[in-house]
């Protein structure tokens, strides 16, 4: 099952849009785009944000929110993990996360984060089904 998780997880960049520290923005823009198909860059997801720096926890609640998507914390995948205390990067299970300033399919386990719950918008809802 996480292979095929693996191919379907999109990898966004943080790097060379308009923001310094953007890493949030990217690591939801894979996110919602696995959840919503809905293809983001990581300065759409900053622009939503209303933010240019440093998300915390409550942000990404806000803004995946808005997106109609409902965040909790725990082990599923894809989840948003916050690694060293200050940089965000998307779980994809199987041991490989697609960091959004290293790069695609990096190796190492991590631990839980915040994976979507539920997805609120009745549309997305039919889409996913």
């Amino acid at each position: 099952m996480f292979r095929l998780l693996i191919v379907l997880v999109v990898f966004v960049s943080q790097l060379g849009n308009g923001y310094n520290h953007d890493c949030g923005g990217a690591s939801m823009a894979m996110v919602i785009h696995y959840h919503t198909g809905m293809k983001l860059s990581a300065s759409d997801v900053m622009d939503v944000v209303g933010k240019d720096r440093y998300l915390s926890s409550y942000d990404l609640y806000r803004t995946m929110k808005s997106f109609g998507l409902k965040m909790a914390y725990g082990d599923e995948v894809p989840r948003i993990v916050l690694v060293h205390g200050n940089h965000w990067v998307v779980y994809l299970g199987d041991g490989y996360y697609h960091d959004p300033l290293n790069g695609p399919f990096q190796r190492g386990w991590l631990g839980p984060g915040y994976c979507v719950e539920t997805v609120k918008n009745d549309k997305l809802d039919l889409l996913l089904r």
